[in-house]
C-alpha cells in the first residue's frame, strides 16, 4: 500500500480527454500539482512486465471517484478518493488532499495521524536544480527528462530513489499527473523490468 500512496502522491473547469485531443501534452505549466485531484479523473496506462525472458502486457488505471470534507490540523479540507486497478483487478484505494503546500494520503479517514506527504507541486524549473526530496519519509532525487508522453517529446520531472535491489524512476507532467514509470530489478538472479506507460486520461 505504501508503495502506490507513493507512487501517485509523488501524483479546470474544461473536460480533456486524451482521444480527442490535438496536443496531448499541453495541460500543466510548471506550477501546476504533480497529481491533480477532482472527481472523474482517471489514468490509463499500458503495463509491461519482462520476467525472465517471459513478456506479459496489462491494463494499469487510475480513478478518482469520490470527494468528502475533512478537518485536518484545525482546517477543512476536500478530500479525494483514489482507486488503482491492475489488469482490471483493485489493487489499492486511499484518500488524498493538499495542506500547507503538501499533497497528503491517508488509508483510512478514520485515521489522519497516519498518513504520508509529498510536494504537491514542483516545477520544471525547481526540478532542473536536481534537489532532494521527501516523499512519504523517503528521500527521492528530482531532474528534469525528456521523454515521449502520448507520441510527443515533452519536458517531465523525474523522481528516483537511490536503488537498492531494483531501479525505479517515476516521470511526471505537472498538472497531468503520472506518465511513466520504469522498474528494474538489479539482483543477478531476477531478471525483470516493467514499464507503466500513460495511454489515455480524462482531467476534470
Amino acid at each position: 500500500m505504501k508503495y502506490f500512496m507513493l507512487l501517485f502522491l509523488s501524483l479546470s473547469v474544461i473536460l480533456i480527454s486524451c482521444g480527442d485531443d490535438d496536443n496531448p501534452t499541453s495541460p500543466g505549466d510548471s506550477t501546476e500539482p504533480l497529481l491533480p485531484l477532482a472527481v472523474g479523473n482517471e489514468w490509463n496506462y499500458d503495463f509491461i512486465q519482462y520476467n525472465s525472458g517471459k513478456t506479459d502486457t496489462g491494463f494499469f488505471r487510475i480513478y478518482i471517484d469520490k470527494s468528502t470534507q475533512i478537518e485536518f490540523k484545525g482546517e477543512n479540507h476536500t478530500a479525494y478518493h483514489i482507486q488503482h486497478f491492475s489488469w482490471g483487478n483493485l489493487e489499492a484505494e486511499f484518500w488524498a488532499f493538499t495542506h500547507d503546500s503538501k499533497q497528503i494520503g491517508v488509508e483510512s479517514l478514520d485515521d489522519l495521524e497516519s498518513y504520508s506527504s509529498s510536494p504537491n507541486a514542483i516545477s520544471l524549473e525547481e526540478a532542473a536544480q536536481k534537489p532532494d526530496v521527501n516523499m512519504g519519509g523517503d528521500i527521492y532525487h528530482v531532474d528534469v527528462s525528456k521523454i515521449m508522453v502520448l507520441d510527443k517529446e515533452t519536458d517531465c520531472i523525474s523522481m528516483q530513489k537511490d536503488p537498492t535491489s531494483a531501479k525505479r524512476v517515476t516521470y511526471y507532467k505537472p498538472g497531468l499527473g503520472m506518465v511513466r514509470e520504469d522498474y528494474t530489478s538489479l539482483r543477478e538472479d531476477w531478471d525483470y523490468h516493467r514499464s507503466i506507460v500513460l495511454k489515455s486520461y480524462t482531467l476534470n
